[in-house]
């Protein structure tokens, strides 16, 4: 058995979550790891890039001499068959960390346009006002970089004259957005398609303005409350589905007011230093291991395993959807599902359906039997998701049904 090298595609050694790889998982899991750097500028003009790469990749960052240089690495990395984790980021690295542009991904889902954050984008005072005046906006209102982190770069206004006081800089992306009044907000971990933990957060009583001490959490605490994991975790899947990453720190807020649940920003270099190991017991580090293990246990499997590593994946992150996907999947996995049928759709989900019904029956044709063991061949071959070992959906809590149907039709023909 090969030995498992992860390579960390990171600018510096001495950050904290490169620090944190090496300690916390590749010690303990018995991995290698390496850091990319130092790299002959020359090897990437003539993309002489194999000596550099393990076949495991975190793509966390990398300063290039462009943003050429860096796509061209990341192109090489998509065209080797590695097993990766962030290469997927819509747009481009750089634009995945920019909240604006994060935003927009989640108004343009279906299933996050009620929870994104109406965000504009503004370069002045003027800017500001001029969205009150044309009540886009109202205050309280929150002004901050888009690239900001930390807490840090964020102003709350509570009036005009606040407003008026403020200070732009000219080399900095600003954006503007309404100020959500929240005792609390949760930091989900996100790792191959679910939420794999929550913190809870709470920032300094009576200082709302202090985002800083909100962003580290001045109190953590595990949320272990069902209805609410029920909601934030399959919320911070998706976001980080919408951004491209399999791995990502999801920030979400309550509105206090109306109870609506707001994705703040999805982080895709998010370290866990801030307590939520300790917090919630939930190993971050490992669990990404973990991922890149069975991901490389798939792909690499003779395809009759296929759905023996599937039902492995699911099984073991059943507990990480919601309870209403837990029961359905449940339901279809015993044989008790009856779904509707489209008979006139061709779309996979509803032949998976179809398949589903004809093996519940006493007898099936051999050409039936022929035509469920092409669609299975199908969905392997078509339907397996970017951020995960399940099929049909970017998130494990979408993807349930389709994943359930093709584990049970597997196992029935």
């Amino acid at each position: 058995m090969r030995k498992k090298v992860l390579t960390f595609v990171e600018n510096s050694t001495r950050t904290p979550i490169v620090e944190g790889f090496y300690r916390e998982a590749t010690k303990k899991n018995g991995w290698g790891f390496q850091v990319f750097q130092n790299v002959d500028r020359i090897d990437v003009d003539k993309m002489n890039l194999d000596r550099y790469f393990s076949d495991f990749i975190y793509f966390h960052d990398y300063f290039a001499r462009s943003t050429a240089e860096c796509e061209r690495i990341r192109e090489y990395l998509r065209a080797s068959n590695k097993i990766t984790i962030n290469m997927n980021e819509k747009g481009s690295l750089h634009l995945t960390a920019e909240k604006y542009y994060q935003q927009g991904l989640f108004m343009m889902n279906p299933k996050l346009k009620s929870h994104a954050v109406p965000t504009f984008q503004v370069s002045s005072v003027e800017d500001v006002l001029k969205l009150v005046a044309e009540k886009k906006l109202e205050y309280p209102l929150i002004v901050k970089e888009s690239r900001g982190s930390l807490g840090k770069g964020i102003a709350l206004f509570k009036n005009a004259a606040e407003v008026k006081n403020f200070k732009f800089t000219g080399q900095k992306v600003y954006i503007a957005e309404p100020y959500i009044e929240a005792d609390y907000d949760w930091r989900v971990f996100v790792i191959g398609g679910v939420g794999i933990g929550a913190m809870r957060k709470s920032g300094e009583a009576g200082r709302p303005e202090n985002f800083q001490a909100k962003s580290g959490g001045r109190e953590r605490a595990n949320e272990l409350d069902p209805a609410v994991r029920d909601v934030i975790l399959p919320l911070a899947a998706r976001a980080a589905a919408a951004s491209g990453t399999e791995y990502s720190g999801v920030d979400i807020i309550r509105d206090k007011k109306t109870g609506v649940y707001y994705v703040l920003e999805t982080n895709f270099s998010a370290g866990w230093q801030n307590g939520f190991i300790e917090t919630t017991g939930v190993d971050v580090p490992t669990e990404m291991l973990k991922y890149l293990e069975e991901r490389d246990a798939y792909l690499s499997c003779d395809k009759s395993l296929r759905p023996l590593e599937v039902q492995k994946y699911v099984r073991e992150r059943l507990h990480l959807v919601s309870r209403k996907a837990q029961a359905r999947y449940n339901e279809i996995m015993n044989f008790s599902y009856r779904p509707k049928i489209d008979s006139g759709s061709e779309a996979v989900l509803e032949r998976l359906r179809q398949a589903y019904v004809l093996v519940l029956g006493t007898k099936i044709s051999n050409e039936q039997k022929v035509w469920i063991r092409d669609l299975l061949t199908e969905v392997e071959n078509h339907e397996l998701s970017k951020y995960g070992n399940f099929y049909g959906a970017d998130t494990l809590e979408d993807a349930i049904e389709e994943t359930a149907l093709y584990l049970s039709v597997s196992r029935a023909i």
